[in-house]
C-alpha cells in the first residue's frame, strides 16, 4: 500500500500537474482562436452563436479526453512496471479517490 501510494505522490507531481495545466492552457487558448475567428467572420456569414459555442465544447472536450487518457494509460504503465496489482490501494480514502478521479478523469 504505501508503494502505490508513492508511486501516486510522484505521478500526480512529475505527470498529473504539470500536464493538467498545460491542458488547461491549451484549452484558454482553442476558446480564444474560436472567438477571434468567429468575430473576425462577418456578421452576416457567422455560424450562429449556440453553433460556435457547440463547436468549442466539442474541441475542449476532445483536449479533455486526450489528457485523461493520455493520464490513464501513463499511470497503468507505471503501475505495471512496479508489479502492483488491482488490490496495491489497500482501502482508499475518499480523499484518495477524489484525487485519483481528477487526475484520470
Amino acid at each position: 500500500q504505501t508503494q502505490v501510494r508513492a508511486l501516486w505522490r510522484k505521478f500526480e507531481q512529475s505527470w498529473v500537474q504539470p500536464r493538467y495545466a498545460a491542458m488547461r492552457k491549451r484549452k484558454e487558448d482553442v476558446v480564444k482562436e474560436e472567438d477571434r475567428l468567429w468575430r473576425a467572420t462577418p456578421a452576416k456569414n457567422r455560424t450562429p452563436t449556440k453553433d460556435h459555442q457547440a463547436t468549442k465544447e466539442k474541441k475542449l472536450g476532445d483536449i479533455e479526453m486526450d489528457h485523461y487518457v493520455a493520464a490513464r494509460k501513463e499511470w497503468l504503465r507505471l503501475v505495471q512496471e512496479a508489479n502492483l496489482g488491482d488490490d496495491a490501494w489497500g482501502d482508499m480514502s475518499a480523499e484518495e479517490e477524489e484525487a485519483i478521479n481528477k487526475a484520470l478523469g
